[in-house]
Order: C-alpha cells, then sequence, then structure tokens
C-alpha cells in the first residue's frame, strides 16, 4: 500500500522544519557517490545491488540506477518498468525553505516511480514534481515523503487549476491559505506573503503574521 494517512506525512513535514530551523573497500571503483563495483558486483552504501551487472551498470541520479537489463533504486531492482524509456524527475538538490531532499521521482512511458514503488494513480503525461514536498497531475495535488516506505497522499480538498506554492511549507489556492497541505483558518490568498527568513516558516497578510502554521498577531 503506496498511499498513507495524510497527517502523518505532514507532521513528518513540521518535524524537518523546525529541525532546520533550530540547526540555522581499496579495490573497489567508485563510479559515483556512494556507489561501488569490483568485477563480480555493485555496490549501494554497504549494501549489495542483487542482480546489477558491473560491466554495464550506471548511476543515474538521486537513488536511481541502471545496468543493461534492469532499473534499480538504491539497493532494490524495481519492478514493471520500462527500462528503454526510463529517466529521473529531476528537481536539482530540492533544497528549498524547510526542507532538503536528495531522493525524486522517476518516470518511464507507463507510469511514476516514488522509490521503487510504482504510483498507479497518478497521471504519467500531467505529472509534474513541484517542491520537494509537493507533486501534481491533472487530478490534484499531492503531498509526498521519501521515509523508508516512501509514500504520497492527495489533498482532496486543494483547488487544482488555481495552486500555487510559495514555498515548501505554504501554497494557496483561489479560497484559502495551506501550511503543509492543511488550511490555514483566518488567512487572505490575496495578501499572503512569506518571509524569506527562518527557513520561510513566517509569514503575513493583511490580517495577521504566522510562525509555523500558528498565528502570532
Amino acid at each position: 500500500m503506496l498511499f498513507r494517512s495524510y497527517h502523518e506525512l505532514i507532521r513528518g513535514h513540521r518535524a524537518n522544519a523546525h529541525k532546520h530551523r533550530a540547526g540555522h573497500a581499496n579495490e573497489c571503483e567508485r563510479p559515483m557517490g556512494f556507489y561501488g563495483k569490483d568485477k563480480d558486483s555493485v555496490f549501494f552504501n554497504t549494501c549489495r545491488i542483487d542482480g546489477a551487472t558491473p560491466a554495464s551498470f550506471t548511476p543515474l541520479d538521486f537513488g536511481y540506477s541502471k545496468d543493461d537489463k534492469n532499473v534499480f533504486y538504491r539497493c532494490k531492482k524495481v519492478e514493471d518498468v520500462d527500462l528503454k524509456s526510463f529517466h529521473v524527475v529531476d528537481r536539482g538538490m530540492q533544497i528549498t525553505g524547510a526542507d532538503f531532499t536528495r531522493d525524486t521521482f522517476g518516470k518511464d512511458k507507463k507510469g511514476i516511480f516514488l522509490g521503487d514503488q510504482k504510483v498507479n494513480d497518478l497521471d504519467v503525461n500531467t505529472f509534474e514534481v513541484v517542491t520537494s514536498i509537493f507533486v501534481k497531475d491533472k487530478n490534484g495535488v499531492y503531498t509526498y515523503s521519501f521515509d523508508e516506505n516512501s509514500r504520497i497522499q492527495k489533498i482532496d480538498e486543494l483547488d487544482t487549476d488555481t495552486f500555487v506554492s510559495l514555498n515548501n511549507i505554504y501554497t494557496t489556492d483561489k479560497d484559502s491559505v495551506y501550511c503543509f497541505g492543511e488550511k490555514l483558518e483566518g488567512a487572505d490568498p490575496d495578501t499572503f506573503q512569506v518571509d524569506d527568513a527562518n527557513g520561510g516558516l513566517t509569514a503575513r497578510d493583511k490580517n495577521y503574521r504566522y510562525d509555523a502554521c500558528n498565528i502570532v498577531e
């Protein structure tokens, strides 16, 4: 089950934001980053990538790699993937506001992958990574998290057509302001502005000042 409780994801993103502000063998050939290989095997960190062929192995980006037969995410083989059309949906290092994400999505002609898991409910033709917390397609806006299981959840009440991401914390649509995807009651979307200081946690509109989803004035 790829989808999980939306509130579980939100709690994780909030914890990461606060953490950010508080903190304001020898024969092994290393082709890229955390990868290594010898004549028989390929490794990611300390684990062997089962089934990977050293001679044709190529690191891609953000945990993805491939050889002449398979695609891999970290130490796992990605199932049900089209090797020829697979590519990483590149968002750079995704260092924005209060969040830092090295992982990202993969995509082939048939579908979207979050880590080694295929996300069947996302539309491959309109899929777009907005920030390191939000993605969207023609059917909606979603929040996601690269924890040990990789999870994604649709934000049902948000208007997709007028959705705007101000940073990794605050978003707006035509009617409302959202903080980590939850509606910020009383906030005015027309006058809402984010303060770039404090990791983007603070903001203001014509009525109030906000700090990490709370009204402070």
